[in-house]
């Protein structure tokens, strides 16, 4: 089965430093908006803002035509773990953690076309990412 080739673009921490310097870059950022519609928000899931280099000649190749397709299909290949390395004896998880799918829609923007995604995390930190994930105790009434 061919996979979708997607990954991560490099993002600055904050939108208002110029993009030019690379080596400050991560691949998203930790959300810190309340998402109470997702169980176990802020306990064991949080919401990570990530923009997604796709394929799009490589997902017309595949019949991939509607964005949902096109998305759910970045999702699996960014939640395949790494290749294990020979005699490795520990499982590999996925580079992310685990990904799911929130909210996302395909932008266009200074030419270049990109999927714009809010994805759920199983991960608090991740450094892949800037910030943290925020922990959210919830009173019971």
């Amino acid at each position: 089965m061919m996979r979708l080739s997607c990954d991560l673009k490099p993002m600055p921490r904050y939108t208002t430093e110029p993009t030019a310097d690379e080596t400050q870059s991560r691949y998203g950022r930790y959300h810190n908006s309340n998402f109470w519609d997702i169980p176990e928000f802020g306990s064991k899931k949080w919401v990570v803002g990530v923009h997604i280099n796709v394929d799009f000649d490589q997902a017309t190749n595949m019949n991939l035509e509607e964005e949902e397709q096109i998305i759910d299909a970045c999702i699996k290949t960014l939640n395949q773990p790494p290749p294990r390395k020979k005699y490795a004896r520990r499982i590999h998880t996925p580079k992310y953690g685990r990904l799911d799918l929130y909210k996302a829609n395909i932008v266009e923007r200074g030419g270049e076309k990109y999927v714009s995604a809010l994805l759920i995390t199983d991960k608090r930190t991740n450094k892949l990412f800037w910030g943290k994930g925020q922990n959210v105790v919830r009173s019971k009434r």
